[in-house]
């Protein structure tokens, strides 16, 4: 497994610089960082929040999978504008989504299989108004 991210992290934590190296857009720890082993964000305004990982290595790798669980709000609590998105980048290309989320939901798992190249990057794209 090249790469893994389960958050286990100290709270407000809102960049990774370890083996598993991610960054934020938007570094304001009241709005979004690590929470209780979740990264989690709440009104950011119009703002949106680009969270990125490490460029990875999956030259030796073979075939990737990609497994994205998204936890959401309910739908009485989402604005028309706010929104989840999740691409990938194989071999420094453009993005590609994964899955975009903008409906109330609890939890949802994407998972994308079959992938190669000789890096990947993933990039999470979110607003949220309220």
């Amino acid at each position: 497994m090249p790469w893994i991210e389960d958050f286990t992290l100290a709270n407000n934590t809102t960049v990774d610089n370890g083996a598993t190296a991610w960054s934020l857009s938007l570094i304001n720890a009241a709005k979004a960082s690590v929470q209780s082993n979740r990264f989690k964000y709440v009104n950011v305004g119009s703002t949106e929040i680009v969270l990125t990982t490490q460029v990875i290595d999956i030259s030796s790798v073979g075939s990737v999978n990609i497994s994205v669980d998204l936890e959401g709000s309910t739908a009485s609590t989402l604005e028309s504008s706010d929104y989840i998105r999740v691409y990938y980048k194989l071999n420094g290309g453009s993005e590609t989504l994964i899955v975009s989320k903008t409906d109330g939901f609890t939890l949802y798992t994407q998972t994308l299989n079959g992938l190669w190249g000789n890096t990947i990057q993933i990039v999470i794209r979110s607003e949220n108004n309220a």
